[in-house]
C-alpha cells in the first residue's frame, strides 16, 4: 500500500513506490512487455491523480483505464493473428494451382476496434481466381473480417432494435464503435447463416432442452400479427396505339434535333426512375411453446415466428418435435384449420384443447352489458358468468341457454349483437370450454403468452413508425428476436457460426487440404463476397 502525505494544502496525496519484478515470458511475446509497462504507469498516473480529495470524473478515468486496455489487447490479437500467419507460411506450399501472394495487410474487426496485420494470403494461379486467407478460415472470421464474438454481438444489438440504436449502443459502452451500416450488414449476415442451418440447429437445441423437473405440462399457441411489408408497385400496361396512330407515326418525317433531344432527355429521365413501393400490412405468425407447472403457471416458453407467405407448415412441424401437448387458440377458423391439417395427426388423440379463456370472456363480458341495460338482471353479471365458467362443470352450456332464452339476441348495441355473437361462438366451440376441468388438472386455459409473442417478437422491433420490411432481411431479424426471447442465443448463433472455423494445413506439393477435425469439411477457397453471396 502506497504511503499517503498532505499536500501544501493540507489535503492528502498519494506518494507511489516503484518495484521491480522479473517475469519471463517466451520470447515470441517479449514485443509485449513494453506495451504492458505503459499500461502499468498509465494506471498508476491515474491513481495518482486521484489520490487527492478534489472531485473527479471518475467516469473519464475509467475509460481512459480501458482506452489503454484496450490497446493492449489490440497488440495480443495482432501477435497472435502475426503468429497464426507465420505458422502457415513455414509449412510451405509446392502446389502449381494454388500460390501466395505477397503480404497484405488486412483489417480483422473486433469487439473494441480493429487491427491491422500482415498476412499471406494464397489465390488460385488462374486469372482472378478466389483467395484463400488461412488464419481467417481457421478464427472463423464472418463476412469480411469480423471476428465471431463481435458478429455475434453486433447480431444481439440488431435484434433488440433498429441500426441507429444499436450504433448507438455500442458507443455509449464504448464497445462495438462501428456504424449503424456494419451493424445492419454484419448482423443479416449472423441471420443468413442461422437462417441456412435453421432445421438443424432447432432440432440439436431441442435435443439439448432440459426440462424443468416441476413441468407438468405443455401447451402450443399460434396467432397472427400485423406486419408492415415493403412491396412493389406493378407499373400500369403500356398504352397501345390505335392502328390508324401507328400507320400515321409511321409516314410522319422525322422530329428536328430540338424535338427529338427532348424525347431522349425523357426516355433518360424514365429510364433512371426507380421503381416505387408500397408500404402494404401483411399478417405474420406467431407461435410457443410453453411448459407449466402442477398450477399451470409458465415456466418457459420457447417463441416462433415466420414472416407473411413463410412456412407456415414448417412452423407447425416445429411446434410439435419431441413434445406431449395441451392446444390453446382463440378459435378462429385460420387456426381451426392449420391444426386439422398439420398439428391433429402428430398431437395424437390424448391432447386436450382448449379455447382462451379470456376470448370467451371478451363475448360474455358485450352480452352481460345488454343484460344490465335491458335489466334482465342485476349489476355485476358478466362477473359470475366468468367466474361460473372458471370453476363450475358444463358452465359454458348454462349460459349459452341463459343467452337463449333471455329473447335478447335481436338487440343491436354500438352496431353489433353481442348476445347474438356470444351464441354463436360458445355453440361452435362448447366442446373445448371444459374450464374447471382443465384447472383441476392444473392446466392452463389462457393464451397470454402467445399473445405477448406477437407484441414482443414482432410488434415492439419491426412495427416502428414508418418501419417496413422485405421477406428475407425481415425473417433474419424475426428469427433472431425469437432466439434472444427464448432465451436460446447464445448455443443457437454459436451453432450458427462455428462451422465457419475450419482446420486448414498447407503441404509441400499437395497444396492445399484440410486437416482432421471436427467439422470433417474441407475449406473452402473463400471469397470476400460472404455468406449471402454464396447463400
Amino acid at each position: 500500500m502506497a504511503p499517503r502525505r498532505l499536500d501544501d494544502a493540507g489535503s492528502p496525496t498519494m506518494t507511489t513506490t516503484t518495484t521491480t519484478t522479473m517475469i519471463a515470458v517466451p520470447t515470441s511475446c517479449a514485443a509485449l512487455c513494453t506495451q504492458l509497462a505503459e499500461l502499468a504507469q498509465r494506471i498508476d498516473d491515474e491513481l495518482t491523480q486521484t489520490g487527492s480529495g478534489a472531485a473527479i470524473d471518475y467516469g473519464a478515468v475509467e475509460q481512459r483505464i480501458a482506452d489503454a486496455l484496450g490497446m493492449s489487447s489490440g497488440g495480443c490479437t495482432r501477435r497472435s493473428w502475426r503468429a497464426s500467419t507465420l505458422m502457415c507460411r513455414r509449412s510451405g506450399c509446392g502446389a502449381t494451382s494454388i500460390a501466395a501472394s505477397a503480404g497484405s495487410r488486412a483489417t480483422t474487426t473486433r469487439s473494441r476496434g480493429t487491427v491491422r496485420v500482415m498476412r499471406t494470403v494464397y489465390r488460385k494461379t488462374e486469372l482472378n481466381g478466389d483467395t484463400l486467407d488461412p488464419v481467417s478460415v481457421r478464427a472463423g472470421v464472418v463476412a469480411d473480417g469480423w471476428l465471431p464474438h463481435t458478429a455475434r454481438a453486433m447480431a444481439h444489438l440488431l435484434a433488440q432494435g433498429t441500426s441507429r440504436e444499436a450504433e448507438a449502443t455500442g458507443r455509449e459502452l464504448a464497445r462495438l464503435p462501428y456504424s449503424r451500416s456494419s451493424f445492419e450488414r454484419v448482423g443479416h449476415e449472423v441471420g443468413t447463416l442461422y437462417r441456412r442451418a435453421q432445421p438443424r440447429i432447432e432440432e440439436a437445441l431441442i435435443q439439448a432442452y432440459a426440462v424443468p423437473a416441476d413441468a407438468r405440462s405443455v401447451s402450443i399457441s399460434i396467432d397472427r400479427v400485423a406486419l408492415p411489408m415493403e412491396e412493389p408497385i406493378e407499373a400500369p400496361p403500356a398504352p397501345v396505339d390505335p392502328p390508324w396512330v401507328a400507320a400515321a407515326l409511321a409516314t410522319a418525317p422525322p422530329p428536328t434535333p430540338q424535338v427529338q433531344a427532348v424525347l431522349d432527355e425523357i426516355e433518360l429521365a424514365e429510364s433512371r426512375r426507380e421503381d416505387k413501393v408500397a408500404r402494404n400490412f401483411r399478417m405474420a405468425y406467431a407461435a410457443t411453446v410453453t411448459l407449466h407447472d402442477a398450477e399451470g403457471d409458465a415456466l418457459h416458453t420457447i417463441r416462433y415466428g415466420r414472416m407473411p407467405k413463410g412456412d407456415v407448415r414448417g412452423l407447425c412441424r416445429g411446434l410439435v418435435r419431441d413434445v406431449t401437448a395441451m392446444r390453446l387458440t382463440d378459435g378462429a377458423t385460420e387456426f381451426e384449420t392449420l391444426y386439422a391439417q398439420h398439428l391433429a395427426t402428430p398431437l395424437g388423440s390424448d391432447v386436450v384443447s382448449l379455447i382462451d379463456f379470456w376470448h370467451a370472456a371478451e363475448y360474455l363480458g358485450a352480452a352481460a352489458r345488454v343484460f344490465e341495460i335491458k335489466r334482465k338482471v342485476g349489476p355485476g353479471q358478466f362477473r359470475r358468468w366468468r367466474h361460473a365458467l372458471k370453476h363450475d362443470d358444463g358452465a359454458a352450456a348454462q349460459i349459452v341457454e341463459q343467452l337463449e332464452q333471455s329473447g335478447l339476441d335481436k338487440v343491436t348495441l354500438d352496431g353489433v349483437r353481442p348476445v347474438e355473437a356470444a351464441i354463436r361462438y360458445f355453440r361452435a366451440r362448447l366442446p373445448r370450454m371444459e374450464y374447471a376441468a382443465a384447472r383441476r388438472q392444473g392446466l392452463p386455459i389462457g393464451s397470454g403468452n402467445v399473445e405477448a409473442t406477437c407484441k414482443s417478437l414482432v410488434t415492439v422491433r419491426m412495427k416502428r413508425p414508418g418501419a417496413r420490411w422485405k421477406h428475407t432481411t425481415g425473417d433474419e431479424v424475426l428469427q433472431l428476436r425469437a432466439l434472444q426471447l427464448s432465451d436460446r442465443w447464445a448455443p443457437a448463433v454459436q451453432r450458427a457460426i462455428k462451422p465457419l472455423a475450419k482446420s486448414v494445413q498447407i503441404v509441400d506439393g499437395l497444396g492445399l487440404r484440410a486437416a482432421a477435425n471436427t467439422n470433417h469439411r474441407a475449406a473452402p477457397i473463400a471469397s470476400s463476397r460472404g455468406a449471402r453471396a454464396a447463400a
